[in-house]
């Protein structure tokens, strides 16, 4: 248990401290996101800025950087579970030998005094007072150098030019662009957009670090950026990793660091929106045009996609919401196992649907996570907690039939009786009382030397109050399997013999056959399971698959 808990511990500060991450950048850090050129100057002076007032504080004629109210450092206990709350971060730190009388807050990052400049705290050693500026996004500048943050990007080629921050990476001095310390063929106008790796868009292209890899239209959109996708069709190498998707009207397009950008999926009609749809080996997507046409299929100029009709309203987060499948309205699509796909064919329709709890109920029947679980014809269907579903009295486990119950139990007494994570000796199986009963002990020894050893005994009991009779099918259907330390073991089960009619049990009757193993070990470590198949009827409902019903472990003599 100690080991769990500490576990979980380690999760929750991992989580807590990526919660901190985010919270210290939203109050003291630097910004990524759009900006326009002529709304983030700061000007030539910042000197006396409200922001800065709030952070840098003269402690009895000692300057400190505090970037946090107290409330915020109550908020930070919180989320980091306490860890992070002596941190730097947090509690900022006192500047010992800035000069409080000559001291300026010129953000909430940096200050001057008459000596010197200060990034959060810390002595910026080379930075220059008398003409030090700072700008939005963490850009800042002297007459000899540009910076950002603590670190030196630059040598300042342009002394005394205005420096206008854009975003993360972009910014102007003077009439000049760069990208960190690469010149740019044009200066940023209007509005910058970063996107993943080095990519951003700027001035009407699609760019990486300082190169303008293409135009980037009206209605253009990154798609996927992500460092662990690879995605390979046949010898078309479409993967994102080190390069990005994006839709710019009818094309998908790949843009990739090395400056290329090639297309790798076209359509009639404009892309107005795309998102995953499925990940294993590779990803599927799902378009919607402008036209309303929706299309599923991998992103492949030789693999045809799948038209799924049009749908002029298509919320597509909410169409995928639930693993595995895709909802077109009230139209439910089975997303298909990748080793299942076909080009053209990566979806089954099913048809009107509806979801009741984690299971889906249409005409066909009820599924879960894609797979037909029964055909309730016309039974009353009840579901409890999400995940357990009664067809009548037969009681269904996260899709996997467990037991019967009885009508009218309450929603607790319905998970008692039906929980996937327990395995009793004996279900409820429509008037039958099916299971194990254990009987574990040593017969004798026979002439091999091996231990005859008496397991226990398979029973199937009426529970009503009418004779029944049980086919020889199902009888013989009912296996009971042993195992040693994971391996199969050979058990000796014989079972009575039938009658003309199969097996007769009168109301109250017992039917029981006995299973036995050999062993060289007396006393050897011994699990089982049973299953069986479905009676007919039973089978319409459920198929007639096998299903186990029944494990444990033999406790030894």
């Amino acid at each position: 248990m100690g080991k769990i808990w500490w576990v979980i511990v380690g999760i929750a500060g991992v989580v807590a401290a990526a919660f901190l991450a985010v919270f210290i950048t939203v109050a003291i850090g630097v910004g990524t996101s759009a900006s326009k050129l002529e709304d983030i100057s700061l000007g030539d002076d910042t000197r006396g800025a409200s922001p800065a007032e709030s952070v840098w504080v003269n402690e009895d004629g000692v300057m400190a950087w505090r970037p946090m109210s107290s409330g915020e450092k109550v908020a930070a206990a919180i989320f980091t579970l306490g860890t992070a709350l002596n941190s730097e971060s947090v509690q900022g730190r006192q500047m010992l030998g800035a000069d409080t009388a000559s001291f300026v807050g010129l953000s909430r990052d940096y200050g001057i005094d008459k000596a010197s400049v200060w990034y959060r705290g810390h002595r910026l050693e080379g930075a220059d007072p008398a003409s030090f500026r700072v700008a939005a996004h963490g850009w800042a500048v002297d007459d000899a150098h540009v910076w950002q943050g603590s670190a030196k990007v630059m040598d300042n080629p342009v002394p005394g030019a205005k420096l206008v921050g854009v975003s993360g990476n972009v910014y102007a001095l003077g009439e000049q662009g760069y990208y960190r310390d690469k010149a740019l063929p044009e200066r940023p106008e209007g509005e910058v957009t970063p996107f993943c790796h080095s990519f951003y868009r700027m001035n009407g292209g699609l760019w990486a670090e300082a190169q303008r890899l293409a135009d980037w239209g009206d209605g253009a959109f990154e798609m996927d950026c992500d460092s662990s996708v690879t995605t390979r069709a046949g010898v078309e190498d479409i993967s994102a990793n080190k390069g990005m998707l994006y839709a710019d009207g009818a094309a998908v397009r790949l843009a990739r660091l090395d400056g290329s950008v090639s297309e790798v999926a076209r359509f009639d009609a404009p892309v107005a929106q795309a998102e995953k749809a499925g990940f294993s080996g590779e990803p599927l997507w799902l378009f919607q045009l402008d036209s309303g046409a929706v299309f599923l299929g991998k992103i492949a100029q030789s693999e045809e996609m799948q038209s799924l009709g049009t749908h002029p309203t298509l919320d597509m987060k909410a169409a995928l919401e639930r693993q595995g499948e895709l909802w077109l309205g009230d139209a439910l699509y089975f997303l298909r196992r990748e080793k299942e796909w076909a080009p053209g064919a990566y979806a089954d329709a099913v048809g009107e649907a509806e979801v009741i709890g984690r299971y889906v109920l249409s005409e066909g029947g009820v599924y879960s996570w894609g797979q037909r679980v029964a055909v309730p014809g016309g039974r009353a269907l009840r579901v409890v907690y999400q995940d357990t579903l009664l067809v009548g009295p037969m009681c269904l486990s996260y899709g996997r039939y467990l037991t019967d119950v009885p009508m009218g139990l309450d929603d607790h007494g319905v998970l008692e009786a039906c929980d996937v994570h327990r395995a009793p000796n004996f279900i409820s199986y429509d008037g039958l009382r099916i299971g194990f009963r254990q009987d574990y002990r040593r017969l004798e020894r026979n002439p091999d030397g091996n231990h005859e050893i008496r397991l226990g005994d398979v029973v199937i009991e009426n529970e009503g109050d009418v004779e029944r009779v049980l086919p020889e099918r199902f009888v013989q259907s009912i296996r009971f399997m042993v195992t040693s330390e994971g391996r199969p073991f050979e058990a000796e089960v014989e079972r009575p013999v039938p009658g003309d009619k199969g097996y007769v049990l009168p109301a109250g009757g017992t039917l029981s056959w006995p299973v036995q193993v050999q062993s060289p070990n007396p006393s050897p470590s011994l699990g089982y399971r049973l299953e069986l198949k479905h009676l007919p009827e039973r089978a319409e409902v459920l198929g007639d698959a096998p299903f186990a019903f029944a494990r444990a472990y033999l406790d030894a003599p």
